[in-house]
């Protein structure tokens, strides 16, 4: 299917270098670096603009479909991502922030940590820090109002994912209804087309299920204005 696309996306763009999409994709889409958008050289960002308006346009050649999805992990290396595709190549862009209990995220790091012979405290606060600048660039991109947005927090997601996935559809107009049936018949979600990034979209037996709640509350104790800073973030996403 990879090898469909790029032969029609080289056919729209010739001599396109994957080495100059990539970078520009790079600099211009990260959170942190690069500058403002209104600082960044006009011409990089039209390039960037052909670049994924032709990208895109030949995924959808390929693959049949009008949706393509983007199942990016960690926001922060493509936290301008929405704003580029939306401003630069004219993409109907709709946004699910899926969020977590920052105390859940913390544990989980100091858990994956002891297995391996023991969590460093600056892996834990590192992403705590991660944590709070996503979550806090995901606030200013709902307050923005030009791209829709809903968020989704893991915990409500695994426990109601009925009513979760609903809410989420009325407010992006998008069918959830097949996720909805998976997720309550316990089926296995198919991934089609994974390009890179985490294994388990290409894992066949992915299933949503309720969540244990051990671990959930356990609370780090950080340093200052790091614990500070993540409990005003996560207040406003209504953790306790």
């Amino acid at each position: 299917m990879w090898s469909a696309v790029m032969e029609r996306f080289r056919s729209r763009i010739p001599g396109a270098s994957l080495v100059e999409a990539r970078g520009l994709t790079d600099r211009l889409e990260r959170l942190v670096s690069g500058g403002a958008l209104g600082s960044i050289n006009r011409r990089a960002r039209e390039r960037y603009g052909q670049i994924w308006a032709e990208m895109l346009a030949s995924i959808s050649e390929v693959t049949g479909s009008l949706t393509i999805v983007d199942t990016s992990k960690s926001a922060h290396p493509r936290a301008r991502r929405p704003f580029m595709l939306a401003s630069e190549t004219g993409t109907d862009v709709r946004v699910v922030v899926l969020m977590r209990d920052p105390r859940a995220v913390m544990w989980s790091v100091a858990a994956a940590g002891s297995r391996k012979g023991g969590a460093k405290l600056l892996a834990v606060e590192r992403t705590l820090a991660s944590w709070i600048a996503t979550y806090a660039y995901a606030s200013r991109l709902r307050r923005g109002g030009q791209i829709r947005t809903t968020t989704v927090r893991y915990e409500e997601l695994t426990l109601e994912p009925r009513a979760v996935l609903e809410r989420a559809g009325r407010e992006l107009d998008l069918d959830f209804s097949a996720a909805v049936a998976a997720a309550e018949q316990r089926c296995n979600i198919a991934s089609e087309h994974a390009f890179a990034g985490n294994a388990i979209r290409r894992d066949p037996v992915t299933v949503l299920r309720p969540a244990s709640s051990d671990g959930m509350t356990r609370l780090h104790r950080h340093r200052g204005a790091l614990a500070r800073a993540a409990a005003l973030v996560a207040r406003r996403y209504g953790y306790r």
